[in-house]
């Protein structure tokens, strides 16, 4: 009789770890996904402060050139 208590019990500790593992495999790919969207999101933002150092570059070069004309 004790055997087949183990037994259960071992079962039900079985379910409990596979359905564990099964949930936290699911929270693995929502933060594997979430890392990805946050990596495009990072590669925007510096695009955009790269055309920012552009732009700050020009302004520069054309407020010298207005300097020199004056």
């Amino acid at each position: 009789m004790k055997a087949l208590t183990e037994v259960k019990g071992n079962t039900r500790t079985l379910g409990m770890v596979l359905r564990s593992e099964r949930e936290l495999l699911s929270m693995n790919k929502e933060q594997e996904d979430q890392i990805v969207e946050l990596k495009l999101m990072l590669e925007e933002k510096n695009r955009e402060v790269e055309k920012l150092k552009d732009l700050c570059l020009k302004q520069r070069e054309e407020i010298k050139s207005l300097k020199n004309s004056i």
